[in-house]
C-alpha cells in the first residue's frame, strides 16, 4: 500500500505539475479511498469514545453528519493551493479562520450571522478569553503542526487532498466529543444535508454584511433627527432626579420578585416597586437594544424616526451623566455613546458598587433637574467577575471553560449570584434617593441563555429567554405624594405585555414633559380607554 505521507511517493496521479492542477482517475480513487477510510475511523472513534451520544439520546450517525458537513470547507481550502506560493500562506489562514468560526458556533450553539461576526469583532479581550480553551488552542496547534509537518516533508503545496481531510476531519472529530454538540443531532443532520460549500462561504458573507451594515447603522443613528428639535415643555414641579439603570444580560425569570424559586431580590422585595414582569427587549444584544430603550423605535421597525430622549431632557435643563462598567470606551458602546451625546461620562472598574459611589458624588454636587444613566457590569459573562467572592451565596460557582451542559447547575449558581449582587447595588442606589424627589428605573438590555437546548450567552433573537427582561420602577415618597395619578396609571399596566419601546414615552411622562413625540398609546403613565 502506498504510504499516506511520503515525499518519495511516485506520482501516477499528481495533483500539481508545473503550476497546473492535474487530476486523474487514479488520483481520485486514491484520495476517495483515504477519505472513506478516515470518515469510517472518525465515526468509529466517536461512537466508542463518546458515550454521551447514547446518554442524551442523540442519533449515532450524528458524528458522521458533523464530519460530513466539513467536506466543503476541506475542498474549498484545498483549491486555494492552486494559487501557488500565495496559496501556501492563504490556505492555512483561511482554514484556521473557518475552523474557529465553526468551533465557536458549534461549541456554544450560536446562530451564525452578521450579528455573530459583530459580537466577535466588538468583544473585549476579556470576553474573547472565554473561547481560548485547552480544546481550542489544541485544535489550532494541531492543525498548524500538521500543515507545517507535511509542507516540510513533501516540499510541496499539499500534494495529497487526504492530508487536508485528515487535518480538518481531526478538528471536527474534536467537535464530536463535545457533550454540548451531542444534544443537537437533528440540527446538525439538517446542516449536513445542505451543500457543504456553504460552510466555506458563510463566514465571508456574514463578515461583508457586518462591515457594510455597521457603516450604514452608525450613519443612520447619527443622522436621526434630533428629538430636541421638536417643541417640548416641562410641567412646574420640584427639581426631579431620574436614575435610569440599563442592566446587563439579566433575564426576568431569575428574579424572585417575578416568581423565581431562589431569593435573588430580597432587598428589592422590601421596596414599593411598580414591576412589569412581562417585558420584551428590542433585541438580544446590547448595541441594538439600547436603540429601542432610548428612542421611539417600535418592535416591528428596524429604525427609529428620531433620536434619543436624552436630548429633550438636556434642552429642558436636565444635567445628564452616564456611568459605565467599562473602564474605557470600546466599539460595542457606539450606540450608547451616540444616544447619550453631550452627557458627562464616568467609567468605573468592577464591582458595580463602585459605580454607586460615583453616583453619590454626582448627586451631592447636582443642583436642579438631573438624569443619571448607569450601565453596570451586571450579569454579563463571566458571571464570577460580576460579584465579590464574599457575596457568593449560591455555591459551587466555579464553572469551567468552555461552558458545558453538564455544569448547568454551577453556571446558574454563579449567574444567580450576579442577580443577588445587582439587588444589593440597586438597593444602595435607592438609599441615595430616598430624601429627594426621585425615580429609579431599571430595565435590562437583554436576557441570557443558561444551557437551554445547549445555548449559552446571548445574541440570538429567536431564543425566548434572551428577550424577556426585567423592568421595574421605584419612586421616592416625595414623588409618590405629588404624582398619585402617574403611580396609579403605571400600576394599572403591570399585567400587560410591554416592550423596550414603552420606555421612551413613559420616561417623558414621568418627567412631566409634553412633546409631540410622546405617544399616549405607548406611555404607561397614561390610563388607556
Amino acid at each position: 500500500m502506498m504510504p499516506l505521507f511520503s515525499a518519495q511517493t511516485p506520482s501516477p496521479f499528481p495533483l500539481f505539475r508545473r503550476g497546473r492542477v492535474v487530476i486523474t482517475s487514479g488520483s481520485l480513487f486514491f484520495q476517495a479511498r483515504y477519505a472513506c477510510l478516515l470518515l469510517g475511523l472518525a465515526l468509529l472513534a466517536s461512537l466508542l469514545y463518546n458515550p454521551l451520544l447514547a446518554r442524551v439520546g442523540a442519533a449515532p450517525e450524528y458524528a458522521f453528519a458533523l464530519l460530513l458537513s466539513s467536506l466543503g470547507l476541506v475542498l474549498g481550502v484545498y483549491l486555494l493551493h492552486c494559487l501557488g506560493k500565495v496559496g501556501l500562506v492563504l490556505a492555512p489562514l483561511f482554514g484556521l479562520v473557518l475552523s474557529l468560526f465553526t468551533y465557536i458556533t458549534a461549541l456554544y450553539y450560536l446562530e451564525p450571522g452578521p450579528s455573530f461576526i459583530g459580537a466577535m469583532a466588538e468583544t473585549t479581550g476579556e470576553e474573547a478569553g472565554v473561547y481560548i480553551t485547552f480544546a481550542s488552542v489544541g485544535t489550532i496547534l494541531a492543525g498548524v503542526a500538521a500543515y507545517t509537518g507535511v509542507v516540510w516533508q513533501t516540499r510541496r503545496f499539499f500534494s495529497h487532498l487526504n492530508v487536508f481531510i485528515l487535518v480538518f476531519f481531526g478538528i471536527h472529530l474534536l467537535f464530536a466529543q463535545s457533550n454540548n454538540l451531542t444534544r443537537h443531532a437533528t440540527k446538525e443532520m439538517r446542516h449536513a444535508a445542505k451543500w457543504s460549500m456553504e460552510y466555506l462561504t458563510d463566514p465571508i458573507k456574514y463578515a461583508l454584511q457586518y462591515v457594510n451594515g455597521e457603516k450604514g447603522r452608525v450613519d443612520t443613528l447619527r443622522n436621526l433627527p434630533s428629538a430636541a428639535a421638536f417643541p417640548a415643555s416641562l410641567r412646574p414641579q420640584e427639581p426631579l432626579t431620574i436614575v435610569l439603570v440599563v442592566g446587563e444580560s439579566l433575564r426576568a425569570d431569575h428574579l424572585s420578585m417575578n416568581g423565581y424559586a431562589r431569593s435573588t431580590t430580597p432587598l428589592l422585595a422590601k421596596e414599593r416597586l411598580v414591576n412589569f414582569p412581562r417585558t420584551r427587549s428590542t433585541a438580544a444584544w446590547t448595541r441594538e437594544s439600547v436603540i429601542g430603550i432610548f428612542t421611539n423605535r417600535l418592535p416591528e421597525q428596524e429604525q427609529s424616526s428620531h433620536g434619543s430622549f436624552v436630548s429633550i431632557l438636556q434642552k429642558l435643563g436636565f444635567t445628564v451623566a452616564t456611568y459605565s462598567a467599562n473602564t474605557k470606551p470600546n466599539r460595542s458602546d457606539y450606540s450608547f455613546a451616540i444616544l447619550t451625546e453631550g452627557a458627562k461620562r464616568f467609567y468605573s472598574p468592577r464591582p458595580d458598587m463602585i459605580m454607586v459611589g460615583q453616583l453619590q458624588q454626582q448627586l451631592d454636587a447636582a443642583q436642579g433637574f438631573s438624569l443619571h444613566i448607569l450601565s453596570p457590569y451586571g450579569s454579563h459573562f463571566g458571571y464570577r467577575d460580576g460579584y465579590p467572592k464574599e457575596d457568593a451565596a449560591f455555591t459551587p460557582d466555579d464553572y469551567n471553560y468552555p461552558l458545558s451542559t453538564s455544569e448547568i447547575p454551577t453556571i446558574i449558581n454563579s449567574y444567580d449570584n450576579t442577580v443577588l449582587y445587582t439587588d444589593k447595588v440597586l438597593s444602595a442606589a435607592i438609599d441615595l434617593l430616598r430624601s429627594k424627589n426621585a425615580v429609579l428605573i431599571y430595565v435590562s438590555d437583554h436576557g441570557e441563555s443558561l444551557g437551554e437546548e445547549g445555548r449559552f450567552f446571548h445574541g440570538q433573537n429567536t431564543a425566548a429567554e434572551q428577550r424577556q427582561v426585567p423592568f421595574f420602577l421605584w419612586f421616592s415618597e416625595s414623588f409618590r405624594a405629588a404624582n398619585p395619578a402617574i403611580i396609579a396609571a403605571l400600576e394599572g399596566h403591570t399585567k400587560e405585555q410591554v416592550h423596550h419601546s414603552n420606555l421612551f414615552h413613559t420616561l417623558l411622562g414621568i418627567a412631566g414633559i409634553s412633546t409631540p413625540l410622546r405617544d399616549p398609546a405607548r406611555d404607561l403613565t397614561q390610563v388607556q380607554p
